[in-house]
């Protein structure tokens, strides 16, 4: 009962000063909002982003492929209770008034027996099925290409010249198995029909297999099983041995401990996601130290009011009760606040499209864990806002009470220490925030080394004469270049397995013709066709692929100038060198062209050695035309679609097509300088406060001043000179921990950039010191204007 008479007093209280109430209410509101939203953006990609029966029993198992005979072979071993694969394709789902790509996810028949998953609609597949052709549908696609049919079950889809039956939707909120809300749009078992070399030992077809774990049984047990069936296989068939190097990789399926398997991309997107918990962290940080320099400010107004209570026997435990129940009721209300706040930026989020081919799915309901998140940061802000100003205020001096007397803003005392440390934080987010968007200038400044200008990017998924996995004839590719070829305006067409810039490129193992198995590195590989050099106008010594390479004897190759200078000091052309397949075949390479370097993964990478390789099957195309692409685009996917009507086209300008080089970089610049920004406000609010009130508290004083002679300008620069110094000292704190704090940062930046850029660093410094002014300026000018007379009335 105590509690609520102490929470209806503040609410009392807290009402007789509005302006207060609605700023520290904001305050908190804004950071707890922004934490609440990145920790469901954190929890829909890393912490809950899988969908499976006791999900941490499940392991991911392989690195780069398996046949479906080596799976077989293993899901007999008893290494896991149960084994599963799974490989990826992009089809064609063909409706009656047209055709679209859908994302395929083609699994071994227990797949989803393994993961523990039953559809929301219908059944799933089993081995019952492995013949059959049944197929699974999100329910993404469900409702936005199928129009959310009532009648779902049981109906025909003709998928790739196949004609599958719908038996089953999965769930609203299903995540797939293969995380980070990557969403396959469609799930078919694995048969020879769709799959035509499926039994082939050495056709590595699958990307990875999923192992539920024995009960009882670890990782360490797993993996060591793994590594007994390992040199089984490999006894047993000797021929694809180093096929089967990677089945002892072992990784979780989800979460954390997946980003700690996966020694790259992991760690890469764990820096990035610890970063953002981190902004927001500061966020909040700054928001409660900003509502506590405002509560010290408001309990050193009310000192006459807590002696009078002290007076007549209040103790300081009931005095601190009552400033914490004020704390309470301010969070209490900045949580309800930021929840709301919350749903309406994550409903932002969801409408935001990621430019891949590869559909994702956001799923932002709110649920349990979102409300116990909000519940714990609201706790924590208590204390935090609240927990000072209460001690501060309650130890009160009876006789310095009525005197109502105030330091210089200068001395660091309780309520110039917040705005430092407010001040430092700001600095440091404001640092962060500047250094991703020096990385975009930097990477939109950066030549990839071939034309971006001129060029389109086509993706074709042929109706007909393709494989499972995409791959076309030769006959059906040279009628595809062919027809774009004849369009008017039109200079140069090449197929490419890939555009460049992707971050899937092939690693191969070569070396030099002669050099010791020692000498061999990895070196990133593309395979193109004819006229690649011509199309993307890369300078090129020596020749372009011609139709006669693919049978040629040794296979030939062109190297990147890296390339050629790493192993044959510069003079390359007519060179071999050997590359060491993972089933341990040699194969030699003739060197018939040295091209000159351009960007392989990144674009802010160092120079990368690359070997160019003839790759006549794939259906993409780039195509160089004479003025500005995107008015060819029209005319290139016409063509195609013309060529073959039933085929799903994405034709694209190049530039377009590699903005996803780009955007994770765009993406961290925008959020951290919204944060940034968000942060600084909050700073700012806070400083502009404590000077305010400090000025008013300062108002005899500065009376006096001027009744001696002082004139505006030196009480102006009286109060600007007190709070630069305070705002310096926020920037140098601020300097030193963003020294130390932001090196994790390296690991997602351009190579060319430092962490610890001092052009940033004096950027950063410069904006957070011109914001500080100016937030003061208005109190300080305000104080210059002080009449005597009436300031020496407080006397």
């Amino acid at each position: 009962m105590t509690f609520l008479k102490d929470v209806r007093y503040a609410f009392r209280t807290l009402l007789a000063s509005p302006v207060f109430a609605a700023i520290a209410v904001l305050s908190l509101a804004l950071g707890i909002g922004a934490n609440t939203t990145i920790y469901r953006v954190i929890d829909e990609l890393l912490l809950h982003d899988v969908t499976a029966f006791h999900p941490e029993r499940l392991l991911r198992v392989g690195a780069f492929g398996i046949s479906y005979p080596n799976y077989r072979d293993l899901a007999r071993s008893g290494v896991f209770k149960s084994l599963a694969l799974y490989g990826l394709a992009n089809w064609n789902l063909r409706e009656t008034s047209s055709t679209e790509r859908v994302f395929v996810m083609i699994t071994s028949p227990n797949f989803f027996e393994t993961l523990g998953v039953s559809p929301a609609l219908g059944r799933r597949y089993s081995d019952a099925d492995a013949n059959a052709f049944p197929v699974l549908i999100s329910d993404g696609l469900w409702h936005r290409a199928l129009g959310g049919d009532a009648n779902i079950l049981g109906r025909v889809l003709d998928l790739n010249d196949h004609r599958f039956t719908v038996i089953g939707v999965l769930p609203p909120d299903y995540r797939s198995a293969m995380g980070l809300a990557i969403a396959p749009e469609v799930y078919v078992p694995a048969n020879a029909a769709i799959l035509p070399g499926i039994d082939a030992r050495d056709q590595l077809m699958f990307g990875k297999l999923i192992g539920r774990m024995p009960d009882g049984a670890s990782r360490a047990q797993v993996r060591t099983a793994l590594e007994v069936q390992q040199r089984r296989l490999q006894r047993d068939f000797p021929a694809i041995s180093k096929d089967l190097d990677d089945i002892t990789h072992i990784e979780a399926i989800g979460g954390i401990q997946r980003m700690f398997d996966d020694p790259i991309d992991g760690r890469n997107f764990l820096t990035f996601y610890s970063l953002l918990a981190l902004v927001v962290t500061l966020v909040l940080m700054i928001a409660c130290a900003n509502v506590s320099g405002l509560l010290i400010a408001r309990g050193a107004s009310r000192q006459r009011e807590i002696a009078v209570r002290a007076a007549l026997g209040a103790s300081r435990s009931r005095l601190i009760a009552q400033f914490l129940a004020e704390g309470f009721l301010l969070a209490f209300c900045g949580a309800a606040l930021g929840l709301l706040m919350n749903f309406w930026l994550t409903h932002l989020l969801s409408q935001v499209r990621v430019p891949m081919a590869t559909p994702f799915e956001f799923s932002f309901a709110p649920d349990t864990r979102l409300l116990l998140y909000s519940l714990a940061v609201t706790v924590l802000a208590i204390p935090l806002c609240a927990l000072f100003p209460a001690l501060r205020a309650s130890q009160t001096d009876l006789v310095a009470s009525m005197k109502l007397a105030s330091a210089a803003f200068g001395r660091m005392n309780a309520r110039n220490a917040l705005v430092a440390a407010q001040v430092a934080l700001s600095f440091v987010l404001m640092a962060a925030a500047l250094l991703f968007g020096r990385a975009i200038v930097t990477l939109a400044a950066v030549h990839p080394g071939f034309d971006l200008d001129h060029t389109i990017f086509a993706d074709v998924a042929p109706a007909k004469d393709a494989d499972a996995m995409g791959g076309v004839s030769d006959a059906y590719r040279r009628r595809m270049e062919d027809r774009v070829r004849s369009i008017p305006g039109v200079a140069a067409v090449s197929g490419a397995a890939f555009a460049p810039l992707n971050p899937e490129t092939p690693v191969m193992q070569v070396r030099a013709e002669g050099a010791p198995v020692s000498d061999t590195h990895p070196v990133n590989a593309y395979f193109i066709g004819p006229d690649y050099f011509k199309t993307l106008d890369i300078r090129l010594g020596g020749r372009e692929f011609n139709l006669q390479d693919e049978t040629r004897k040794p296979a030939p190759a062109i190297a990147n100038q890296t390339l050629a200078r790493q192993f044959f000091a510069g003079d390359a052309i007519g060179k071999r060198v050997i590359f060491t397949a993972r089933n341990g075949r040699e194969q030699q390479l003739e060197i018939v062209g040295v091209a000159a370097d351009s960007k392989v993964r990144t674009l802010g990478e160092n120079p990368q050695p690359l070997i160019y390789l003839a790759g006549f099957s794939s259906p993409r195309l780039l195509v160089r035309v004479d003025g500005n692409p995107e008015a060819f685009v029209g005319s290139v996917r016409r063509a195609l679609h013309d060529l073959d009507p039933g085929a799903g086209v994405i034709v694209e300008t190049l530039r377009d097509n590699l903005s996803i080089a780009t955007w994770p970089t765009r993406v961290g610049a925008q959020l951290l300088a919204a944060l940034s920004a968000l942060g600084l406000i909050l700073a700012l609010v806070g400083l502009y406060g404590v000077i305010a009130f400090t000025v008013a508290r300062r108002t005899p004083e500065i009376g006096i001043r001027m009744a001696l002679g002082a004139s505006r300008a030196n009480v102006l620069r009286l109060v600007l000179r007190d709070a630069v110094r305070v705002i310096a000292i926020g920037i140098a704190i601020g300097i030193a921990v963003a020294f130390f704090a932001m090196q994790p940062l390296g690991r997602i930046l351009p190579i060319s950039l430092s962490t610890r850029d001092p052009l940033t660093f004096a950027a950063a410094a410069s904006i957070v010191l011109a914001a500080g002014i100016a937030a003061v300026l208005s109190p300080a000018r305000r104080a210059a204007k002080i009449d005597p007379a009436i300031a020496l009335k407080y006397e």
